[in-house]
């Protein structure tokens, strides 16, 4: 297993495969519940734009992308539609009393691990080398979770991630945005 950063259109698109594979809405209830989902589709042009800005992190095996953590600009959370509310969120929110305006953090666009690598510890070495990649340049890592997605909750728990806010969606899905300070 290689714990890399993004570098090729290649990757990217083993990414958006990946993705596909684990959007909610391809994915029974009950698949949903016992393995995590994703919400948002990206293309490869916006993940290139993304990994400009700050490099996202893959898992291969093989040759074969297994899992990626993705990195976004605070700024690209308004240009993805199901992201609007968190969006507008990350304007009023603080961080241990300090406003999120005033920071220097990244959003987690997105993460993700193969069914067949799951449990396997995969997840907690792709967000470490994130950690260490991104520390140098960013206060903290933030992001939002759908509260149906338990399994994502409790894997971003035990990374280190805190609850900042609970919300509601017009869509009237529920939410916890969290936050993960970085800087050593």
């Amino acid at each position: 297993m290689v714990y890399k950063i993004v570098e090729t259109v290649a990757e990217m698109e083993q990414i958006i495969a990946l993705q596909r594979l684990n959007l909610y809405h391809h994915l029974s209830e009950e698949t949903q519940q016992q393995e995590g989902f994703v919400t948002a589709a990206y293309s490869v042009a916006f993940l290139q734009r993304m990994n400009s800005f700050a490099p996202s992190v893959i898992a291969v095996d093989k040759e074969k992308v297994i899992g990626y953590c993705l990195a976004m600009a605070k700024d690209m959370v308004a240009e993805v539609p199901i992201l609007e509310e968190l969006h507008e969120m990350l304007q009023i929110l603080s961080y241990h009393e300090k406003p999120l305006s005033d920071m220097s953090y990244l959003v987690m666009g997105q993460v993700c691990i193969d069914k067949a690598y799951r449990g396997k510890g995969i997840f907690d070495r792709m967000y470490q080398f994130y950690k260490e990649i991104h520390a140098p340049n960013f206060n903290l890592v933030v992001t939002d979770v759908n509260l149906r997605n338990t399994r994502s909750l409790k894997a971003h728990a035990k990374v280190g991630f805190l609850p900042l806010k609970s919300y509601t969606d017009s869509d009237g899905q529920n939410w916890q945005i969290i936050a993960w300070g970085i800087k050593h």
